[in-house]
């Protein structure tokens, strides 16, 4: 659930000022980016100005993008947000931190491709402090796992896409031509390519979404 703290204002008849009735729960109305407006209650979106019903619509639509949602009006959902916000709230409930995403898992990000036939390279340069043995997910016999990278720089320039060969616990190898593996059958790579990124796609909007939501 989206989280804000909300104003909320004390009238006296003996003063045009607001009145802070709690530090913690209270706010003046400039935090709302608006005028000083007159003093009342907020319990619904009815209660806001119409330059404070506005103040989702600046992320409404960077929202919608990074969540491969369809091209929405910010109009459209301002109102289920604010809902949200004054959903079951009152001047002496406590605000909770918006929700973080989950760790990326492994498991979304990469496909089963082949199986190591020789030893693989370490997924770090050799040095006398570090162990030279082989790990057991990098020797032959291993599978191998085709790992998708995204890097979305900004909302305005495409996201980069790389691939990379690596290991069970997801580190890659060195290079994607130093290794020997022989290839699934019932599998290649661009149709590789395509369900590791899909796959990612899926994953991605259930993890983030269910961050939005909390």
């Amino acid at each position: 659930m989206f989280a804000f703290r909300m104003p909320f204002y004390h009238q006296r008849d003996s003063s045009p000022a607001p009145r802070v009735i709690s530090s913690k729960t209270l706010v003046s109305s400039r935090t709302l980016s608006s005028p000083v407006m007159a003093l009342k209650s907020l319990k619904g979106e009815v209660d806001l100005t119409d330059d404070q019903k506005k103040i989702p619509e600046k992320w409404i639509k960077d929202l919608a993008t990074c969540n491969r949602m369809r091209d929405v009006d910010a109009t459209e959902v301002r109102s289920k947000i604010w809902g949200r916000v004054f959903d079951h709230w009152n001047i002496n409930k406590k605000v909770p931190q918006p929700s973080k995403a989950p760790e990326r898992r492994i498991a979304a990000s990469t496909v089963h491709i082949g199986t190591l036939t020789q030893d693989a390279p370490l997924a770090h340069k050799r040095n006398w402090k570090r162990p030279t043995a082989v790990p057991k997910q990098r020797r032959a016999g291993q599978p191998l796992f085709l790992k998708v990278k995204l890097e979305m720089k900004s909302l305005a320039t495409w996201t980069d896409i790389s691939f990379k060969f690596c290991d069970a616990k997801g580190s890659d190898f060195p290079g994607n031509y130093q290794i020997k593996f022989d290839g699934l059958p019932d599998r290649n790579l661009v149709d590789a390519k395509q369900e590791v990124t899909s796959q990612w796609d899926i994953a991605e909007l259930r993890r983030v979404e269910r961050a939005n939501v909390d």
